[in-house]
């Protein structure tokens, strides 16, 4: 009786170990299966993808890695611009299991982004700015310069603005600039210069304002506003320095 009870126990051993396939993966519905340690096991697919298993046992085709990398790990958050607007201190998140790029800081109006979006190298110079106390206005003359390859887009336009201006003072060009070439050159002057004239009215005492020439690519020059967060900075100045005044 005893031979009988002790062969079976062993003909049961025997299919509980046999329960550990080849590949190390226990029955759906086991337990712990012996020769599978009771120990997280990761390990990746041919795919690549990265899975964690309870035991050592892992399914036919993984291979077995020291621990799965997180999908941020590979990931660099480099500053980037988004139009004219500097993005930085960037880090990585995880947005529906994919690793995406959220930067904590904007700087609007970046040089090398406004650089980078309009393409245009240029050089402008203030020929002159007068107050007159008659007509109770400025007028400015700006004369740019195209050193660049790039021209100015025809249908963009070029702004005067100021924290103290609030109306809507621009100038719309019309043509293309070779290397070389002065924007608005059509542009009858009886100065020995080219450019364009800029009126600031209403403006029924001189006074300090300070001020920028900004230009813009807009959709409507009428409907939509252009300003160093959109635009591309071409001249800065301040009425006190630049500006004489007249009768």
């Amino acid at each position: 009786m005893k031979k009988l009870v002790f062969g079976f126990l062993l003909a049961v051993s025997f299919v509980l170990l046999a329960g550990c396939t080849q590949s190390g993966v226990p029955p759906s519905g086991s337990g712990a299966v012996p020769g599978c340690a009771q120990v997280v096991t990761y390990a990746v697919d041919s795919a690549g993808k990265c899975s964690g298993f309870p035991t050592s046992c892992i399914p036919e085709g993984y291979t077995k890695v020291a621990a799965c990398s997180h999908p941020c790990e590979r990931v660099a958050c480099e500053d980037k611009c988004d139009g004219t607007a500097r993005l930085s201190e960037g880090m990585c998140e995880l947005e529906n299991n994919t690793p995406k790029c959220v930067y904590s800081k904007s700087e609007a109006g970046s040089p090398l982004c406004v650089q980078q979006k309009f393409g245009l190298e240029t050089e402008a110079v203030l020929r002159y700015c007068n107050y007159s106390k008659s007509f109770e206005s400025y007028t400015f003359f700006l004369s740019v310069k195209n050193l660049g390859a790039s021209s100015p887009k025809v249908g963009s336009s070029v702004w005067l603005v100021g924290s103290d201006i609030n109306s809507k003072i621009y100038q719309p060009i019309n043509n293309t600039y070779e290397k070389g070439i002065f924007w608005w050159q059509e542009v009858f002057s009886d100065k020995p210069y080219r450019g364009q004239t800029f009126e600031l009215s209403n403006r029924k005492e001189f006074r300090k304002l300070d001020y920028k020439f900004v230009y813009c690519e807009l959709a409507n020059n009428n409907t939509d506003v252009c300003n160093e967060s959109n635009g591309l900075v071409l001249y800065s100045g301040d009425t006190n320095k630049d500006c004489n005044v007249i009768g």
